[in-house]
Protein backbone atom coordinates (compact mmCIF):
# COMPACT_ATOMS: atom_id res chain seq x y z
CA UNK A 1 0.00 0.00 0.00
CA UNK A 2 1.27 3.71 -1.03
CA UNK A 3 1.76 6.14 1.81
CA UNK A 4 -0.75 8.80 2.26
CA UNK A 5 0.55 12.49 1.32
CA UNK A 6 1.60 14.53 4.49
CA UNK A 7 -0.91 17.23 4.50
CA UNK A 8 0.29 19.49 6.96
CA UNK A 9 4.07 19.47 5.27
CA UNK A 10 2.43 20.16 2.20
CA UNK A 11 0.64 22.79 3.67
CA UNK A 12 3.65 24.16 4.86
CA UNK A 13 5.58 23.83 2.04
CA UNK A 14 3.04 25.86 0.28
CA UNK A 15 3.22 28.47 2.90
CA UNK A 16 6.74 28.95 3.32
CA UNK A 17 6.70 29.12 -1.02
CA UNK A 18 3.96 31.69 -0.75
CA UNK A 19 6.25 33.92 1.94
CA UNK A 20 8.96 33.62 -0.57
CA UNK A 21 7.53 34.76 -3.40
CA UNK A 22 6.39 38.03 -1.39
CA UNK A 23 9.34 38.55 0.01
CA UNK A 24 10.83 38.53 -3.47
CA UNK A 25 8.14 40.87 -5.46
CA UNK A 26 8.44 43.16 -2.25
CA UNK A 27 12.48 42.87 -2.63
CA UNK A 28 12.85 43.32 -6.46
CA UNK A 29 10.27 45.39 -6.38
CA UNK A 30 11.09 47.85 -4.74
CA UNK A 31 14.56 48.08 -6.36
CA UNK A 32 16.43 47.41 -2.81
CA UNK A 33 18.15 44.37 -3.49
CA UNK A 34 20.83 46.08 -5.82
CA UNK A 35 20.46 49.69 -4.08
CA UNK A 36 23.22 51.32 -1.60
CA UNK A 37 22.03 54.01 0.76
CA UNK A 38 23.72 55.40 3.45
CA UNK A 39 21.66 56.63 6.89
CA UNK A 40 21.83 59.85 8.25
CA UNK A 41 20.25 61.09 11.34
CA UNK A 42 18.04 64.28 12.08
CA UNK A 43 16.61 66.04 15.28
CA UNK A 44 13.54 68.50 14.63
CA UNK A 45 12.81 71.17 17.79
CA UNK A 46 9.36 71.22 17.50
CA UNK A 47 6.38 68.72 16.22
CA UNK A 48 6.48 66.36 13.96
CA UNK A 49 2.59 65.16 13.76
CA UNK A 50 2.52 64.53 10.26
CA UNK A 51 5.77 62.89 9.93
CA UNK A 52 5.60 59.22 9.14
CA UNK A 53 8.15 55.98 8.27
CA UNK A 54 8.64 56.27 4.20
CA UNK A 55 7.84 59.91 4.07
CA UNK A 56 10.36 61.17 0.99
CA UNK A 57 13.42 62.96 1.69
CA UNK A 58 14.01 65.96 -1.32
CA UNK A 59 16.44 68.00 -2.11
CA UNK A 60 14.72 70.91 -4.04
CA UNK A 61 12.33 68.99 -5.44
CA UNK A 62 13.79 65.99 -6.17
CA UNK A 63 13.42 62.66 -4.34
CA UNK A 64 16.39 61.35 -2.66
CA UNK A 65 15.54 59.31 0.00
CA UNK A 66 12.90 58.24 2.78
CA UNK A 67 12.45 58.28 6.50
CA UNK A 68 13.29 54.58 7.33
CA UNK A 69 13.04 55.38 11.94
CA UNK A 70 11.86 57.56 13.89
CA UNK A 71 12.31 57.17 17.88
CA UNK A 72 11.64 58.90 21.27
CA UNK A 73 14.32 59.37 23.42
CA UNK A 74 14.19 61.25 26.70
CA UNK A 75 15.87 62.07 30.06
CA UNK A 76 13.43 61.50 32.80
CA UNK A 77 16.48 63.50 35.44
CA UNK A 78 15.72 66.43 33.80
CA UNK A 79 12.89 65.78 31.81
CA UNK A 80 14.17 66.68 28.13
CA UNK A 81 13.43 64.14 25.11
CA UNK A 82 14.30 64.45 21.74
CA UNK A 83 12.25 62.66 18.21
CA UNK A 84 15.57 61.17 16.61
CA UNK A 85 14.23 60.71 12.95
CA UNK A 86 16.30 58.50 10.65
CA UNK A 87 16.51 58.74 6.96
CA UNK A 88 18.36 56.71 4.32
CA UNK A 89 19.48 58.77 1.13
CA UNK A 90 20.31 56.75 -1.82
CA UNK A 91 24.07 57.08 -3.38
CA UNK A 92 22.96 57.24 -6.69
CA UNK A 93 20.79 60.09 -6.51
CA UNK A 94 22.43 61.51 -3.96
CA UNK A 95 25.47 61.74 -5.53
CA UNK A 96 24.28 63.71 -8.63
CA UNK A 97 22.38 65.80 -6.16
CA UNK A 98 24.91 67.31 -3.63
CA UNK A 99 26.88 64.22 -1.34
CA UNK A 100 29.13 62.86 -4.19
CA UNK A 101 31.35 60.53 -2.44
CA UNK A 102 31.58 56.71 -1.29
CA UNK A 103 34.54 56.57 1.53
CA UNK A 104 33.15 57.59 4.70
CA UNK A 105 35.92 59.74 5.36
CA UNK A 106 36.40 61.57 2.71
CA UNK A 107 32.27 62.11 2.41
CA UNK A 108 32.46 62.64 6.23
CA UNK A 109 34.58 65.99 5.12
CA UNK A 110 32.32 66.59 2.28
CA UNK A 111 29.35 66.80 4.23
CA UNK A 112 31.35 68.81 7.02
CA UNK A 113 31.75 71.61 4.10
CA UNK A 114 28.25 71.35 2.98
CA UNK A 115 26.56 71.78 6.28
CA UNK A 116 28.66 74.66 7.00
CA UNK A 117 27.86 76.01 3.42
CA UNK A 118 24.45 76.13 4.40
CA UNK A 119 22.86 72.63 3.99
CA UNK A 120 20.28 72.03 6.04
CA UNK A 121 17.03 69.77 6.72
CA UNK A 122 13.44 71.20 7.39
CA UNK A 123 9.80 70.19 7.42
CA UNK A 124 7.52 70.46 4.42
CA UNK A 125 4.06 70.02 3.72
CA UNK A 126 3.63 67.17 1.18
CA UNK A 127 -0.35 67.45 1.34
CA UNK A 128 -2.47 69.55 2.30
CA UNK A 129 -5.31 67.56 2.89
CA UNK A 130 -3.99 64.30 5.12
CA UNK A 131 -1.52 67.25 6.40
CA UNK A 132 1.60 64.43 5.86
CA UNK A 133 4.93 66.11 6.28
CA UNK A 134 8.13 65.23 4.32
CA UNK A 135 12.15 66.05 4.85
CA UNK A 136 13.27 68.79 2.69
CA UNK A 137 17.05 69.56 2.26
CA UNK A 138 18.58 72.90 0.72
CA UNK A 139 21.16 75.23 0.85
CA UNK A 140 20.36 78.43 2.74
CA UNK A 141 22.06 81.62 3.73
CA UNK A 142 23.82 82.40 6.71
CA UNK A 143 21.04 85.43 7.24
CA UNK A 144 18.67 82.93 7.71
CA UNK A 145 20.52 80.13 9.89
CA UNK A 146 20.26 80.35 13.34
CA UNK A 147 23.73 79.77 14.05
CA UNK A 148 26.39 78.85 12.06
CA UNK A 149 27.76 74.73 12.37
CA UNK A 150 31.33 73.90 10.98
CA UNK A 151 31.11 70.55 11.12
CA UNK A 152 28.57 67.43 11.78
CA UNK A 153 27.93 65.88 15.26
CA UNK A 154 27.42 61.77 15.27
CA UNK A 155 24.19 59.80 17.30
CA UNK A 156 24.79 56.02 17.61
CA UNK A 157 27.33 56.12 14.85
CA UNK A 158 25.55 58.20 12.56
CA UNK A 159 26.08 61.63 10.71
CA UNK A 160 23.70 64.49 11.99
CA UNK A 161 22.36 66.79 9.37
CA UNK A 162 21.49 70.16 11.30
CA UNK A 163 17.69 71.03 11.11
CA UNK A 164 16.17 74.95 10.54
CA UNK A 165 12.17 75.70 12.00
CA UNK A 166 9.96 75.33 8.77
CA UNK A 167 8.11 78.35 7.47
CA UNK A 168 4.66 77.35 9.28
CA UNK A 169 6.70 77.29 12.54
CA UNK A 170 8.13 80.46 12.26
CA UNK A 171 4.97 82.04 11.23
CA UNK A 172 3.40 80.51 14.36
CA UNK A 173 5.98 81.22 16.54
CA UNK A 174 5.98 84.74 15.79
CA UNK A 175 2.34 84.75 16.25
CA UNK A 176 2.63 83.00 19.53
CA UNK A 177 4.73 85.38 20.38
CA UNK A 178 1.93 88.05 20.31
CA UNK A 179 1.48 90.07 23.77
CA UNK A 180 -2.57 88.69 22.53
CA UNK A 181 -3.49 89.76 26.49
CA UNK A 182 -2.31 93.11 26.19
CA UNK A 183 -3.39 93.53 22.52
CA UNK A 184 -7.28 92.34 23.59
CA UNK A 185 -6.84 94.82 26.80
CA UNK A 186 -5.96 97.17 25.12
CA UNK A 187 -8.97 97.00 23.01
CA UNK A 188 -11.39 96.30 25.42
CA UNK A 189 -10.30 99.50 27.48
CA UNK A 190 -11.10 101.32 23.97
CA UNK A 191 -14.05 100.11 23.39
CA UNK A 192 -15.33 100.91 27.00
CA UNK A 193 -14.14 104.24 26.63
CA UNK A 194 -16.20 104.88 23.16
CA UNK A 195 -18.89 103.60 25.12
CA UNK A 196 -18.58 105.47 28.39
CA UNK A 197 -18.57 108.85 25.79
CA UNK A 198 -21.25 107.63 23.49
CA UNK A 199 -23.42 107.69 26.87
CA UNK A 200 -22.18 110.91 28.16
CA UNK A 201 -24.21 113.95 27.22
CA UNK A 202 -20.93 115.62 25.62
CA UNK A 203 -21.31 112.92 23.08
CA UNK A 204 -25.14 114.42 22.03
CA UNK A 205 -23.71 117.54 21.83
CA UNK A 206 -20.74 116.77 20.06
CA UNK A 207 -22.73 115.16 17.20
CA UNK A 208 -24.60 117.97 17.29
CA UNK A 209 -21.59 120.04 16.33
CA UNK A 210 -20.15 117.91 13.72
CA UNK A 211 -24.00 118.21 11.85
CA UNK A 212 -23.72 122.14 12.23
CA UNK A 213 -20.05 122.09 10.59
CA UNK A 214 -21.34 119.72 8.09
CA UNK A 215 -24.02 122.32 7.42
CA UNK A 216 -21.06 125.37 6.96
CA UNK A 217 -19.05 123.35 4.62
CA UNK A 218 -21.91 122.48 2.72
CA UNK A 219 -22.83 126.51 2.69
CA UNK A 220 -19.28 126.74 1.83
CA UNK A 221 -19.09 124.96 -0.81
CA UNK A 222 -21.97 127.06 -2.28
CA UNK A 223 -19.95 129.72 -1.66
CA UNK A 224 -16.80 128.85 -3.70
CA UNK A 225 -18.88 127.67 -6.15
CA UNK A 226 -20.77 130.72 -6.89
CA UNK A 227 -17.65 132.89 -6.90
CA UNK A 228 -15.94 130.68 -9.14
CA UNK A 229 -19.29 130.97 -11.60
CA UNK A 230 -18.86 135.28 -11.03
CA UNK A 231 -14.83 134.89 -11.89
CA UNK A 232 -15.44 132.83 -15.11
CA UNK A 233 -18.15 134.97 -16.30
CA UNK A 234 -15.49 138.08 -15.37
CA UNK A 235 -13.27 136.03 -17.56
CA UNK A 236 -15.21 136.25 -20.38
CA UNK A 237 -15.06 140.31 -21.33
CA UNK A 238 -10.80 140.28 -20.49
CA UNK A 239 -10.47 137.68 -22.48
CA UNK A 240 -12.21 139.63 -25.43
CA UNK A 241 -10.21 142.80 -24.34
CA UNK A 242 -7.24 141.21 -24.67
CA UNK A 243 -8.05 139.73 -27.81
CA UNK A 244 -8.98 143.64 -28.89
CA UNK A 245 -5.68 144.93 -27.32
CA UNK A 246 -3.48 142.58 -29.40
CA UNK A 247 -5.27 143.27 -32.96
CA UNK A 248 -5.09 146.86 -32.27
CA UNK A 249 -1.40 146.96 -31.19
CA UNK A 250 -0.17 144.34 -33.88
CA UNK A 251 -2.05 146.82 -36.40
CA UNK A 252 -0.33 150.22 -34.78
CA UNK A 253 2.78 148.27 -35.07
CA UNK A 254 2.00 147.61 -39.05
CA UNK A 255 1.46 151.13 -39.71
CA UNK A 256 4.41 151.82 -37.81
CA UNK A 257 6.22 149.76 -39.85
CA UNK A 258 4.74 151.70 -42.95
CA UNK A 259 5.91 154.86 -41.59
CA UNK A 260 9.35 153.79 -40.95
CA UNK A 261 9.71 152.43 -44.44
CA UNK A 262 8.60 155.99 -45.40
CA UNK A 263 11.21 157.87 -43.65
CA UNK A 264 13.75 155.73 -44.91
CA UNK A 265 12.93 156.54 -48.74
CA UNK A 266 12.61 160.42 -48.00
CA UNK A 267 15.83 159.83 -46.14
CA UNK A 268 17.63 158.48 -49.08
CA UNK A 269 16.19 161.16 -51.98
CA UNK A 270 17.78 163.77 -49.60
CA UNK A 271 20.83 161.35 -49.46
CA UNK A 272 20.99 161.69 -53.64
CA UNK A 273 19.69 165.71 -53.40
CA UNK A 274 22.61 166.64 -50.98
CA UNK A 275 25.24 164.44 -53.30
CA UNK A 276 24.11 165.99 -56.29
CA UNK A 277 24.57 169.00 -54.74
CA UNK A 278 27.56 168.66 -53.90
CA UNK A 279 28.67 167.93 -57.51
CA UNK A 280 27.46 171.06 -58.32
CA UNK A 281 29.33 173.33 -56.30
CA UNK A 282 32.78 170.98 -56.00
CA UNK A 283 35.15 173.19 -57.24
CA UNK A 284 36.18 170.92 -60.15
CA UNK A 285 32.41 170.71 -61.36
CA UNK A 286 31.96 171.44 -64.80
CA UNK A 287 29.15 174.21 -63.49
CA UNK A 288 32.00 176.14 -60.99
CA UNK A 289 34.77 176.49 -63.68
CA UNK A 290 32.11 177.87 -66.47
CA UNK A 291 30.86 180.17 -64.09
CA UNK A 292 34.27 181.19 -63.51
CA UNK A 293 34.97 181.95 -67.30
CA UNK A 294 32.39 183.94 -67.58
CA UNK A 295 33.00 186.20 -64.45
CA UNK A 296 36.89 186.67 -66.14
CA UNK A 297 34.61 187.59 -69.41
CA UNK A 298 32.62 190.15 -67.73
CA UNK A 299 35.45 191.67 -65.42
CA UNK A 300 37.35 192.09 -69.46
CA UNK A 301 34.49 193.80 -71.16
Amino acid sequence: MSKSANKPLIGAFVVGAVTLLLIAIAVFGSGKLFQTTSRYVLFFDGSINGLSVGSPVMFRGVPVGRVTEIQLTGNLDNLVFQTPVFIELDKKKSEESFIGLDDDSSARDYLNKLVAHGLRATLATQSLLTGQLMIEMDFYPKSQLPYIIDHVKEYEGLAEIPTIPSKLENIWQKITNLPVERISGNILEITENISKFLNTADADQLIDNVNKLVVQLQQVGESIDKTLASVRDLSGPYARLARNADRQLHDTLSEGVRVLRSLDAVAKQAEETVASARGVVSRNSVTVIELNEALREVAEA
